[in-house]
């Protein structure tokens, strides 16, 4: 379940209440058409990265 959504300039986060025991930062290159990052610690979530309307587009596809 996403608990937050972080847009910066060229970069959405989404984060999650769910926590991982372990700290680890990847990506994925299946389920979704473009790059996505893992990332885990203090909080867990995914991060995509683009500009402007292909931001907007990529965040929206994360979160259906």
């Amino acid at each position: 379940m996403i608990e937050s959504l972080r847009v910066f300039q060229q970069v959405t986060e989404a984060h999650s209440a769910a926590r991982s025991g372990r700290r680890r930062s990847g990506r994925s290159s299946g389920r979704w058409p473009f790059q996505v990052e893992f990332f885990s610690g203090r909080e867990f979530g995914l991060r995509v990265a683009r500009e402007g309307i292909a931001l907007l587009n990529r965040s929206k596809q994360l979160l259906e």
